[in-house]
């Protein structure tokens, strides 16, 4: 009886915690493109720090084109790991809907979540790394002095576990 009780609260945890990802994930899906809807506290999607700093870091010509290079390869490559996510949210959140749901195939989701949400952090830090290797010693310290002074409603970049990135 005891181990039952245990798996029903960490389902139902783990419903709450689905549901609200979810809503989240739908909300920012409506945010996808220059001169639409703007979710209130979500960073317009036009807006970067490029966008933002860029002309003040003194970047040359070539530094600005291999930037601007990298930015839509970036966006390219996380574009379908975004539209995954947002696919599989939805499933676990249909499949804990359910009156019985299927652990098996809830946990299948969370895994298949899990190693997606993975593969996007590991593409921003290869994004980051990118980045440095473009940018001067002076120009990284205007981007990271940048990023730690964002607003947090702006994204996860402000006051986050990879430096301000």
């Amino acid at each position: 009886m005891k181990k039952y009780f245990v798996s029903a609260v960490v389902s139902a945890a783990a419903g709450i915690l689905v549901l609200s990802s979810t809503a989240f994930a739908e909300a920012i899906q409506e945010n996808n493109g220059p001169g639409e809807q703007q979710v209130q506290g979500a960073r317009p999607a036009s807006g970067d720090w490029l966008d933002n700093i860029g002309g003040s870091m003194g970047l040359s010509a070539e530094q600005n084109e291999k930037l601007m290079k990298q930015r839509e390869e970036f966006k390219a490559k996380v574009k379908d790991l975004r539209s995954s996510g947002i696919q599989k949210r939805s499933e676990l959140k249909k499949e804990l809907e359910k009156e019985k749901a299927d652990k098996a195939k809830v946990d299948s989701l969370v895994e298949e979540i899990k190693n997606i949400m993975g593969e996007q952090l590991r593409r921003r830090v290869d994004s980051i790394f990118a980045i440095e290797q473009v940018l001067t010693p002076e120009q990284s310290n205007i981007l990271r002095d940048y990023n730690n002074k964002r607003d947090p409603r702006q994204g996860p970049a402000a006051g986050s576990n990879l430096g301000g990135w």
